[in-house]
């Protein structure tokens, strides 16, 4: 959907959820409109699978999960997050391109594409060995945030590390329907 402060895409995830596991999968459709399936912890909501019906606004080379954000009934922006968005008092999720070195966000959360660290990334499959790797620094006033992108596909896995009072999940892309 078109609006003045750029493009939004209204999204759907549904839940599957087994009782006797740790983690949910969780089926979601992709910033790029195709069918996914992701394993999370049942609290985590992180990038993979952020909310049901939660849309994202592409503004300008960067991508913003509104939630909150977005009045469903009148099809716009609610005027709060028109007032951040304007001021730049959001983080977007990511910009493009998407390079190492490239840097966006704000003093609370900056994102870096960087090179992935060792080990970190051995939790995905193979065929995203060439994933880019984005991490923030900053994440919840303390965390570690690692994000690892393929192209053509979207965000395939994510590790947060929070330091002090110690809080950890690890999120990857199970399935991916084209």
């Amino acid at each position: 959907m078109t609006i003045p402060e750029g493009l939004v895409v209204l999204r759907e995830s549904k839940q599957q959820v087994n009782p006797n596991e740790k983690t949910t999968t969780v089926r979601a459709i992709a910033p790029n409109g195709q069918l996914r399936y992701v394993q999370e912890p049942g609290y985590n909501r992180g990038l993979l699978a952020s909310g049901e019906r939660e849309p994202y606004l592409v503004h300008g080379n960067c991508i913003y999960r509104i939630g909150r954000g977005w009045d469903e009934h009148r099809h716009e922006l609610r005027p709060e997050y028109q007032k951040y968005l304007t001021n730049a008092a959001l983080s977007p999720d990511f910009c493009f391109p998407l390079q190492i070195g490239s840097k966006w966000g704000n003093n609370d959360i900056p994102w870096r594409v960087a090179p992935a660290r060792q080990g970190v990334d051995s939790f995905l499959p193979r065929r995203y060995s060439g994933a880019i790797h984005f991490v923030s620094d900053h994440f919840g006033s303390g965390g570690l945030k690692d994000v690892w992108f393929q192209k053509g596909v979207g965000v395939v896995g994510e590790h947060y590390l929070h330091n002090g009072t110690f809080d950890e999940f690890t999120t990857k892309l199970v399935s991916f329907v084209r």
